[in-house]
């Protein structure tokens, strides 16, 4: 029932005024909205996890959250379809979130031809989805905690495998990183605390590899 923009902080005064212009513009008819201004650049993994601080000791059915990026097309469906899912498969203990997208990536080849043959049925898959992210609030929280202490101490995510190949999103990490770039990858991180607390993300399996997000 409410709206949380976080727009980034701006080198230049001018450009960061007008992000927060536009971000108090923007009509929200559905609850209340709250625009949070950043006094410095969080950078994308900062924004991700500065996005939603959720209590451990928080209720299960309490209030969903979903992380959307500027850049994204939802359907109108969308909505419906994330309180549908939250509702019949909220309660696993192994489930790390539900993301509106289409999953297109294999882990076992690295390939963009995925398909899961089960009908018009959700599926769950060990690679976090970031497009139209709805993450649950305990391995959320969970999650918060153990990368801030990751990051203290200088680590970075571990590799990732499948059937003995680098799942994509560590192959990138690792990539960039050779090349002398900033993977600037929370998913890399959630992979990483997925995998060590065998979670799972729900996906939707529409035809013709449609998603809810864009």
């Amino acid at each position: 029932d409410g709206l949380r923009a976080g727009p980034e902080a701006e080198a230049e005064a001018a450009r960061r005024a007008e992000c927060v212009g536009v971000a108090e513009a923007f009509q929200w008819p559905f609850g209340r909205k709250t625009v949070v201004r950043r006094e410095a650049n969080l950078g994308l993994v900062g924004q991700w996890l500065a996005a939603w601080e959720p209590d451990m000791a928080g209720p299960d059915d309490g209030p969903a959250v979903l992380i959307l990026e500027d850049d994204l097309e939802l359907s109108p469906l969308f909505w419906r379809w994330l309180k549908l899912m939250r509702r019949e498969y909220g309660g696993r203990e192994d489930l790390a979130g539900i993301s509106l997208q289409h999953q297109h990536h294999r882990c076992d080849t690295s390939s963009t031809d995925l398909w899961v043959d089960n009908g018009p049925q959700p599926y769950l898959y060990r690679v976090p989805g970031s497009w139209g992210f709805a993450p649950a609030r305990r391995p959320w929280a969970r999650f918060l905690a153990w990368q801030r202490a990751a990051a203290a101490r200088g680590d970075e995510p571990d590799d990732v495998t499948y059937r003995g190949r680098l799942v994509c999103t560590s192959q990138m990490w690792r990539t960039w990183r050779a090349e002398g770039r900033d993977p600037k990858m929370w998913t890399a991180w959630y992979l990483s605390f997925m995998r060590s607390e065998g979670l799972l993300c729900l996906y939707p399996n529409l035809p013709g590899g449609a998603g809810f997000a864009a």
